[in-house]
C-alpha cells in the first residue's frame, strides 16, 4: 500500500533541511576563514572546528537516513505518517543530530 505524503509534511521536511544547511553553511565558512588564519590561532581551536565540521556530516548523514528509512516504512504502510512527524520534530532540535 502506498501512501502520500501531505504537502504540510513535504514543507517541514524542507525546513528541517534549510535549517541544517545554512548551520552547515556558517560552520563551513568558519572553518574556511580559521584555515586562512591558522598561524594566527592555536592549533586546538582548529580542531574543535574541524571535529565540529565532521559531526555536522555525521548528523546530515543520520537525518538523511532516518528520514528515508522512514518514508520506506511510511509508503509500504508498515507505520504511521505521523513516524515522519515525530522525526522532524526530533530533527528541529540541533542536540538530536548526533
Amino acid at each position: 500500500m502506498i501512501k502520500e505524503l501531505n504537502e504540510k509534511i513535504i514543507l517541514k521536511v524542507e525546513q528541517v533541511f534549510d535549517n541544517f544547511l545554512k548551520s552547515k553553511k556558517i560552520l563551513n565558512d568558519l572553518y574556511n576563514d580559521a584555515q586562512i588564519i591558522s598561524d594566527h590561532i592555536q592549533h586546538k581551536t582548529l580542531d574543535e572546528i574541524e571535529k565540529h565540521v565532521q559531526h555536522i556530516e555525521i548528523g546530515e548523514t543520520n537525518i538523511r537516513k532516518e528520514l528515508a528509512d522512514c518514508l520506506i516504512e511510511v509508503r509500504s504502510g508498515r507505520c504511521d505518517i505521523n513516524e515522519i512527524e515525530k522525526k522532524i520534530t526530533k530533527f528541529q532540535n540541533p542536540k538530536n543530530l548526533f
